[in-house]
């Protein structure tokens, strides 16, 4: 994107291998590729007729195909498991905008589907944005939050971008070479070249940008037939895949959802990118919070007992949001099997993949040896979160809620040198807590009571490692 962004493209451009999952058919043993074959991915890419911009067999784009098949095949396997974290956001919105289906591969030539990927210009996110592109679409930027880096809110400017690239040059072939060089530039070959045709006027064009489309290209082939040549994804966390989103008015901390929902800070972060400083901050027309589904229950009821009416927070669109590689959550989840019935109407993975709340790229994963043709006798695998005890804040008195939620503090408690009748002591008496009066961390904590440790103080208040408790916080430090 824009001129001083074009490097960007050569960092990224051995990692454009994202595919999808929109090539379902089988792949028999006879027909698959080890080995980079030009011939057959040729005859391949002629017979993709469908396509709104051609797949050429252009030298370039075979070579970057070649290296995604040889020497960079391990971050090809990389990049396809992250498909099906942000295809189905990308084909929703471009649905809804009535743009190409194919652009949802523009995300691979930009970032590698990295969310946090930021090159040596600036550019940022998916979608790599400048900062002065990302506000001219509409994209926040302060001491809180960067929604370049925000997947829902970034793929929303990039269809405005490319829309109105398209209403400047209505061919998409420089549309590719406007988004990765700026129109400027393009319109510059233009009239040096005096045609309006991508390919007559590549020469005129700088380096980067003469090499954009044909990489757009090899990504578009690997993306439909990675299967072909053996390619397997390499999959996130099930916490990872499965997410879901919510709307936040006030202002939350990443180290308070930590602690209520037992998850890493790490993987908070990771899930809500945009974010700086691990603190979503108050606004009137909310902030989105993407986390597992499995614990949004208790996120929600938790925030429905902060909101004054008392009222649900709202629920928006659920997809699969980010990526990075944490343990694996898998004993959190059920691993289910469905056998299709005779009697079954399911006409495609579609079906299935509303059935089973999940996406065709997440059935396509679980179940790699099935055909994409939905058949009697089938057996597919899904996976769901385990069921998840909600706090029922309607049925407990709020002061039971509110031990059960250590980020409230419901009255103000200063330290004490011993464990006494001056700490605050909670409604089930289970434990004794205290609240902290300035920022400390769990050894500065342990150091002023006698008999606790820094461990139990950990397991007492579902965190991890050291961090910093801040002023106000309610601290569990022993059990009864």
């Amino acid at each position: 994107m824009e001129p001083g962004s074009l490097h960007k493209f050569l960092i990224f451009s051995l990692f454009l291998t994202l595919p999808l999952f929109t090539a379902f058919g089988a792949t028999s043993g006879s027909d698959l590729e080890l080995e980079y074959d030009e011939n057959s991915i040729g005859q391949r890419m002629e017979s993709m007729t469908g396509m709104t911009i051609k797949l050429r067999r252009n030298p370039v784009a075979m070579s970057y195909i070649r290296a995604y098949l040889t020497k960079r095949r391990r971050s090809t396997e990389l990049i396809i498991g992250r498909s099906l974290l942000y295809f189905p956001l990308f084909e929703q919105q471009l649905e809804r905008h009535n743009l190409p289906a194919e652009l949802k591969y523009l995300p691979v030539v930009e970032s590698a589907l990295n969310p946090r990927a930021v090159s040596p210009a600036g550019a940022g996110g998916l979608w790599q944005f400048m900062p002065a592109t990302g506000r001219m679409e509409g994209l926040q930027a302060n001491k809180y939050l960067d929604e370049r880096f925000d997947p829902a809110k970034s793929t929303e400017a990039a269809m405005q971008h490319l829309r109105r690239l398209h209403n400047m040059f209505d061919d998409w072939e420089l549309v590719l070479a406007a988004y990765n060089s700026g129109s400027g530039t393009v319109n510059r070959a233009i009239k040096r070249g005096r045609s309006r045709d991508y390919w007559k006027i590549q020469r005129l064009l700088p380096r980067e940008t003469r090499n954009y489309v044909p990489a757009f290209i090899a990504a578009t082939y690997i993306c439909e037939h990675y299967d072909l040549h053996g390619i397997e994804p390499n999959v996130p966390d099930l916490d990872i895949q499965l997410t879901g989103c919510i709307k936040v008015y006030n202002g939350f901390s990443f180290f308070e959802i930590a602690t209520l929902t037992g998850l890493s800070i790490e993987t908070v972060e990771t899930l809500n990118p945009a974010y700086v400083g691990g603190y979503i901050p108050e606004n009137a027309e909310g902030y989105y919070l993407t986390l597992p589904r499995r614990v949004l229950p208790a996120v929600m009821e938790y925030l429905a007992a902060r909101l004054p009416d008392n009222t649900d927070p709202e629920p928006v669109f659920a997809g699969p949001v980010a990526l990075y590689n944490f343990p694996r959550a898998e004993s959190y989840y059920i691993q289910h099997t469905y056998t299709i019935e005779e009697e079954d109407d399911f006409k495609s993975i579609n079906d299935l993949a509303a059935k089973f709340n999940c996406t065709p790229y997440h059935l396509r994963v679980w179940n790699p040896d099935n055909q994409g043709v939905v058949a009697p006798g089938q057996q597919w695998v899904y996976f769901g979160p385990k069921a998840y005890k909600r706090l029922q804040l309607n049925k407990k008195p709020m002061h039971e809620a509110i031990a059960a939620l250590p980020s409230i503090a419901p009255v103000e408690v200063a330290y004490t040198s011993a464990l006494d009748t001056a700490a605050i002591t909670d409604q089930t008496q289970r434990y004794i807590c205290i609240q902290v009066s300035r920022n400390e961390r769990l050894p500065d904590i342990a150091r002023r009571y006698e008999g606790v440790s820094v461990d139990e103080l950990r397991r007492l208040n579902r965190v991890m490692g050291n961090p910093v408790f801040r002023s106000g916080r309610i601290v569990k430090i022993k059990e009864l």
